[in-house]
């Protein structure tokens, strides 16, 4: 039994987590070489992230069966995937996640998971976990999330989505305080400062946060007086509906984000740090000269997307490195990421390209990657 907690990050990229997909279904191959057939590697992890693809995929990795077992393989998320992306249309996409999801909700997810998603209308910064799921205002189906986060801004419309605090009883029974645990009261919390914001009700939140401060108790019998405020905001949540477009506006990369909530996830629940490997999947770094113009056109505005995407991405990574390097001792942060140049034989850097003769030239980068990755690969494995 190694010491490692081991954490995974996924970026977004549409078509191209293709390659994220395949790295990851080789590493699972390697996995099993050394554990048995039987063997998952989301068994071996404490908690996953993704943004956009990268989001799917996790919710697909963490996709439990009717045994609480993972459902699916690496593999078979591999073939799922490609299916997917090769929809025609944003319909037929949305209507294969219903029946891939169904009714499935992030509760029911296999491990913790952080998932992003922008709400636009209220400047939410949203983050969909698992570990949360269990208070109905921070559950969501499985369905609506895995929409919410890849609905890609100019490209996509947003999605609605209705958390499962949907008024059917009253929000004092929803939720019982008292029966929460540390961690679920600390991001119930959170979600109260989002709508108080929106709902100019600064004042209860500030007055509870306080009192959170002077005692270990969350809601120590002085935050009581509170809570009837409280719970008239908690009515007011009721049967609302959220707007959500791509989570990569705020969060391109999820590795430091991933490994944040690792850091939080230990610290409410009490539970002893460990040596950790934080595995990224990025989806290809581009390397060509992009021309730039100052015409303002469609395609200058794709253009300004991409630049933002990939400014953020790079300032994550270079974040990440450096806390790795220089402030996080006896850990490690390894970052898959295929180099991607353009050239007739070569794939599109395109996210939408979903041609079979790009989808194969993306699997030929992966291939390749892990072929010349085999010992890092090997390490992984090992720490798992």
């Amino acid at each position: 039994m190694n010491n490692y907690q081991t954490l995974i990050s996924i970026c977004g990229g549409g078509v191209r987590c293709l390659m994220s997909a395949y790295i990851i279904k080789e590493l699972e191959y390697a996995l099993q070489k050394e554990r048995g057939l039987d063997a998952r590697l989301v068994d071996y992890i404490f908690c996953m992230g993704g943004n956009s693809g990268g989001g799917i995929l996790s919710g697909l990795y963490l996709l439990k069966n009717e045994s609480d077992k993972p459902k699916y393989s690496a593999a078979d998320v591999f073939d799922i995937y490609v299916d997917l992306i090769g929809t025609n249309t944003r319909s037929m996409f949305s209507d294969k996640i219903d029946e891939l999801f169904g009714q499935h909700t992030l509760v029911d997810l296999y491990r913790p998971c952080l998932i992003p998603a922008y709400e636009p209308e209220r400047r939410w910064l949203c983050f969909f976990k698992q570990h949360l799921g269990s208070i109905p205002y921070c559950n969501f189906y499985l369905r609506d999330v895995m929409k919410a986060t890849s609905a890609i801004p100019v490209f996509s419309k947003s999605v609605y989505a209705k958390s499962f605090a949907d008024g059917s009883i009253s929000a004092e029974a929803m939720v019982d305080l008292d029966a929460l645990s540390n961690s679920e009261k600390e991001g119930f919390i959170s979600v109260l400062k989002q709508e108080a914001i929106v709902n100019d009700q600064n004042y209860i939140i500030a007055d509870v946060s306080q009192d959170m401060q002077l005692s270990k108790d969350l809601f120590s019998s002085q935050a009581q007086k509170y809570l009837s405020q409280l719970y008239r905001l908690l009515d007011r949540m009721k049967n609302r509906d959220y707007r959500f477009i791509d989570g990569c506006i705020f969060c391109n990369d999820p590795a430091l984000p991933v490994y944040i909530e690792y850091n939080n996830i230990i610290y409410q629940r009490q539970l002893t740090a460990s040596n950790v490997q934080l595995l990224s999947f990025v989806s290809g770094e581009e390397r060509q000269v992009m021309p730039y113009s100052e015409e303002v056109t469609h395609q200058f505005q794709g253009k300004i997307l991409q630049m933002t995407f990939y400014g953020s991405e790079k300032l994550n990574y270079f974040q990440t490195r450096y806390i790795f390097e220089r402030l996080i001792k006896d850990s490690d942060y390894v970052r898959f990421n295929p180099v991607l140049t353009s050239g007739s034989e070569l794939p599109s850097t395109s996210i939408f390209d979903t041609s079979k003769k790009n989808m194969d030239r993306l699997i030929d980068v992966a291939k390749a990657f892990v072929d010349d990755n085999v010992d890092v690969i090997e390490r992984v494995v090992q720490r798992l």
